[in-house]
């Protein structure tokens, strides 16, 4: 199963309005991380980066924008938690990308 048909076409096109023909749409999810990107507390971690790298940016560089390939070196780096880009966009799309901080 690809990152497309996990989160649906729908979802990606509510959240990622012009980003739907990226690559990464189409690399391939086994089955330990579908179960993870189906697991609330992954999720909520992956949530908890988000707001970490928005906080971090604000006060760095007085803006939160990113875009979504900083978020899996910055949870490394300040969490030590390893997350690929594909659980990234698959976070945005399950979740919501609402703009509030990405691109």
């Amino acid at each position: 199963m690809t990152v497309r048909e996990f989160v649906g076409e729908e979802n990606i096109a509510r959240n990622f309005v012009g980003d739907a023909i990226a690559a990464e749409w189409d690399s391939p999810l086994n089955e330990s991380e579908q179960e993870l990107l189906r697991d609330d507390t992954y999720l909520d971690a992956l949530a908890e980066g988000h707001a970490e790298l928005k906080a971090y940016r604000t006060s760095r560089y007085g803006s939160s924008v990113y875009a979504p390939e900083d978020l899996p070196p910055f949870m490394e780096k300040f969490m030590k938690k390893t997350v690929p880009l594909t659980h990234v966009l698959a976070f945005y799309a399950l979740r919501g990308n609402s703009r509030d901080g990405t691109y």
